[in-house]
């Protein structure tokens, strides 16, 4: 898992002293021969990469603790990296500013700054400093030099092992075949008579001493991976089922148990715009009382590990209270006791696939594209693999799809004699297939799927917050989201990822909320492989207390803390924080600041911090060079008990690895300067490709006792008006910008950059809740595919200027070139825009005439939502030829021109979707 950094990292080093010291090199005698060298060695590591990695899932302790040491010389060699980059931070600290490189070629013999010199941490922000000594540049020299001995014994221990090494090209060959299949799904004649003896349960009348519960209780007990989960979503999506239950709820459990996390969940499922931000039980489970009154509901609990009958008490009280009778809870677990401790009435056991249709899923997905010819030359080792996936559905469907990449019979000639099947465990068959799809997975796309382990059970992963996470962690190159966007789809198409249904409940948290293009989760069983392979290297903890590393490792990388107590969980003292790249915190009553550990955290590359308290930061993590995930930054005013400083604006300003998704918040601009929004630098930081402002700037109009606005009042609020507008001014964005989020500015009009001349890239723009009374000039945003505006209270009308007539096309009647409006735009919402009248752009201005205007030709879907005194569609709507969906929700004004217009009528009438709601 270490090859596809090893290269990259060798060539960092190696070029360092060319890059970095420019004239200055004659210092560094020797740098760039030691880099150099390690260029060579790692070169010659990598080769032997994919057979360790093998005999390391054999359990061959010896390679794997080669495999280790190795890793470990990868992170001292970004540690390197990392000590240079902050060394030229802290030189040109308090210096004024000069070109580039005047920067660069300054002297570094000022004395070295004053940090932190306690082992343990005695301030809240003193973990966030940088390195307690900034190395001197013949201090780089010597470490390099250390890195190459210890790479000399790797090498050496590498003959004495006998890894072999495997020669092919690194690039990645992407099949055609699945492009289109990640829905795929054989139904098995097996599963079809569980499924039946599922639905019989849940369809006959109520049974027991007390004269019939009104909720009974089915669960199905099998071992993971044998196919629980598919059965229930069979019966779920069953049209006797559908038809025969009011309600219909699902809720992934998993093997982390709370009963507000369940209760939650429930209520989410119950309905999806209904989210209880209560923290008292009671609350929560009487708001699910009054959904299920009077209703026959059926909900699956899937994945239940707890055996403790005493938490699911009040759930099922609260249940069985108000609702129908025959209303029904079907379980999946691992376990019969649990199916006991729930008071089940009647247990179904999902046994293994008889041996013949356990060939029949596997061939279904393995044998897809294959000709008649091709499939019969490979029948005799389909069997015999078929064979050694025991029954398992989840072993035959992941293997089955990694031999859909196998061209040749002597590649999976090569498969079967592989020595990976010789696991002694009773769920052999499907550690043995995880491990074969793993090793045939292309280099690189094994640590991306690694890494994922530092998610939560069942939590839900969208596309686009996994191919960031990859970027921050350097795994994907130079062509980044689009390399990140195949590996992504390659592991869904080898079942490692499953694609989710939306109804589907989940508990899973540490995620950027977004509009997700695409959601997937990962079976358990894949996610505890996923943990084995990184257990070394990442934690994922969600208890309450002192953390302590169950596996003895003091080197872990990767941390996610989950946690409903008011100070985060206190690290061991043998953990170097030091140590960590990525931190995920899901705690919502604690503060990073409470974090606790042994030493420093100056190489955190990646906090994902958006389930914290506020999104303040302490002061001190400004010095974090290498940092380039950072979930949300709160620089407004803190209404918390803090006794340190807080991170503000303008300690962003060295902070340009930032990439991915960043949000500032509370950025309230009657308290912020323009030279401190200016020294942000959000225009350095080309990384960032998803930016959300949320500003605290919206209020209401100030008036007298008497409710008239006095003149002072009046002139106070357009200066502070204007000031804002300076403020967004200031936080302009680096044009590689793709989306952008606008949220509560309240300024008198936006900034000049939000047009087509800067945001040249933006694929998606989201307004909601700002305050000037016209938009900026959207449609000259050249590659703009969705626009959301959300509640924009002071607009009354969208016109030229929204199109950007009156800056790309000045209306006159000799103008001979064609302007688009919206080019690309595909996708277009409204909503709550209270105040909005009319929608159009006038056909002739000051008399002349306006010509050659295209407007939003690629539109696709239009919703408009709560618009109450909209009146009409704009007449250009009738000519987006493209437009499939329009969908109109409590805007009774259109309605009506709709149905009394009869040209309006007519060309509505020929949209393919046409939907009318109601609150």
């Amino acid at each position: 898992m270490v090859d596809s950094v090893l290269y990259d990292l060798g060539k960092a080093l190696a070029t360092l002293a060319a890059e970095k010291l420019k004239e200055e090199v004659a210092l560094l005698v020797g740098v760039r021969e030691e880099g150099e060298k390690l260029q060579r060695k790692l070169k010659k590591i990598k080769s032997v990469l994919a057979d360790a990695e093998k005999r390391e899932l054999m359990m061959e302790e010896n390679v794997k603790s080669w495999l280790d040491d190795l890793k470990d010389v990868v992170y001292d060699i970004e540690d390197v990296l990392d000590d240079w980059n902050m060394e030229v931070v802290l030189a040109n600290e308090g210096k004024p500013k000069h070109d580039d490189d005047q920067n660069e070629t300054a002297s570094f013999d000022q004395e070295e700054n004053k940090v932190c010199s306690s082992s343990c941490i005695p301030t809240p922000c003193s973990c966030f400093k940088p390195i307690k000594k900034v190395k001197s540049r013949h201090d780089i020299a010597r470490r390099i030099e250390a890195i190459n001995l210890k790479l000399d014994e790797i090498a050496n221990l590498k003959d004495s092992y006998k890894l072999e090494s495997v020669q092919g090209s690194d690039q990645l060959v992407i099949p055609r075949r699945f492009t289109t299949s990640f829905g795929q799904f054989k139904e098995l004649d097996a599963q079809n008579i569980i499924k039946q003896r599922v639905i019989v349960t849940l369809f006959q009348p109520a049974q027991g001493t007390d004269g019939g519960s009104k909720i009974q209780v089915t669960s199905l007990v099998g071992m993971g991976g044998i196919g629980k989960t598919t059965i229930t979503k069979i019966v779920y999506n069953d049209a006797n089922v559908t038809s025969h239950f009011n309600k219909l709820m699902w809720v992934c459990v998993s093997d982390s148990f709370s009963e507000m996390k369940v209760s939650k969940a429930i209520l989410n499922s119950l309905d999806s715009n209904r989210s209880s931000t209560s923290e008292e039980i009671q609350q929560v489970l009487e708001e699910i009382d009054k959904l299920i009154k009077g209703k026959r509901f059926l909900l699956v609990l899937d994945d239940i590990w707890t055996e403790n009958d005493g938490y699911w008490n009040a759930i099922m009280s609260s249940l069985s209270s108000n609702c129908l009778p025959g209303s029904r809870v079907l379980v999946t677990t691992r376990n019969l006791r649990v199916a006991q401790a729930m008071k089940t009435n009647a247990t179904v056991h999902v046994n293994e696939l008889p041996e013949e249709e356990c060939l029949s899923l596997f061939q279904h997905f393995a044998f897809s594209g294959r000709g008649e010819s091709e499939r019969h030359n490979l029948e005799s080792i389909a069997q015999e693999m078929a064979k050694r996936c025991k029954g398992l559905v989840l072993a035959a469907e992941t293997l089955g799809r990694a031999m859909a990449f196998k061209s040749t019979k002597r590649e999976w000639e090569h498969v079967l004699k592989s020595n990976l099947w010789n696991f002694e465990d009773k769920e052999a068959g499907l550690l043995s297939a995880l491990s074969l799809s793993y090793i045939d997975l292309p280099s690189p796309i094994k640590r991306c799927f690694a890494c994922c382990c530092v998610f939560q059970k069942d939590q839900v992963m969208s596309k686009r917050n996994l191919v960031w996470l990859w970027m921050g962690l350097g795994l994907l190159g130079s062509e980044k989201e689009i390399v990140g966007e195949d590996y992504f789809n390659i592991l869904v198409a080898r079942s490692f990822f499953k694609q989710i249904n939306h109804d589907e409940g989940t508990m899973g948290h540490f995620r950027i909320k977004e509009d997700n293009i695409y959601e997937v989760k990962m079976h358990d069983i894949i996610h505890d492989f996923a943990q084995f392979l990184m257990k070394n290297e990442a934690l994922l903890f969600s208890e309450d207390g002192e953390l302590r590393l169950k596996n003895g490792s003091t080197k872990i990388r990767h941390l996610t803390m989950v946690s409903r107590q008011s100070q985060l969980p206190t690290l061991g003292i043998d953990h170097d924080l030091k140590l960590l790249r990525m931190l995920g915190i899901e705690a919502p009553n604690s503060e990073l600041s409470d974090l606790q550990g042994n030493g420093e955290a100056g190489n955190l590359r990646h906090l994902y911090n958006d389930g914290i308290r506020a999104g303040f930061l302490p002061k001190g993590m400004e010095r974090l060079s290498s940092l380039q995930t950072l979930s949300v930054l709160n620089v407004g005013e803190s209404q918390l008990d803090i006794n340190h400083e807080l991170l503000g604006l303008e300690d962003l300003q060295n902070l340009n690895s930032l990439q991915g998704f960043f949000r500032l918040r509370g950025i309230k601009c009657d308290m912020v300067e323009v030279e401190e929004a200016e020294k942000a630098a959000l225009q350095s930081k080309k990384g960032i490709s998803f930016l959300k402002l949320s500003f605290d700037d919206v209020d209401d109009d100030t008036a007298d006792d008497d409710g008239v606005c006095s003149n002072d009042s009046v002139m106070n609020r357009m200066n502070r008006m204007i000031h804002q507008v300076k403020v967004l001014e200031a936080l302009k964005p680096h044009k590689d910008l793709e989306q952008l989020s606008i949220q509560g500015y309240g300024g008198q009009s936006y900034a000049r950059w939000i047009s087509g001349d800067w945001l040249s890239n933006v694929k998606r723009l989201h307004l909601s809740v700002c305050q000037p009374s016209l938009l900026p000039p959207l449609g000259t945003l050249p590659s703009l595919a969705s626009l959301e505006i959300y509640e924009m209270w002071r607009v009354r009308s969208m016109g030229k200027e929204f199109l950007g007539i009156e800056e790309s096309h000045p209306a006159s009647s000799s103008s001979s070139h064609s302007f688009i409006a919206f080019p690309k735009l595909e996708h277009l919402r409204f909503h709550s825009s209270h105040e909005w009248e009319t929608w159009d752009y006038p056909k002739h201005d000051n008399n002349v005439q306006i010509t050659n205007i295209i407007i939003m030709p690629s539109l696709s879907t239009l919703h408009i939502w709560d618009c109450p005194k909209l009146k009409s569609l704009p007449h250009f709507l009738a000519r987006c030829g493209k437009l499939q969906e329009l969908r109109i929700i409590a805007c009774p004004l259109i309605e009506r021109s709709i149905r009394d217009s009869c040209e309006e009528h007519r060309w509505v009438s020929n949209i393919p979707i046409v939907r009318y709601e109601f609150y």
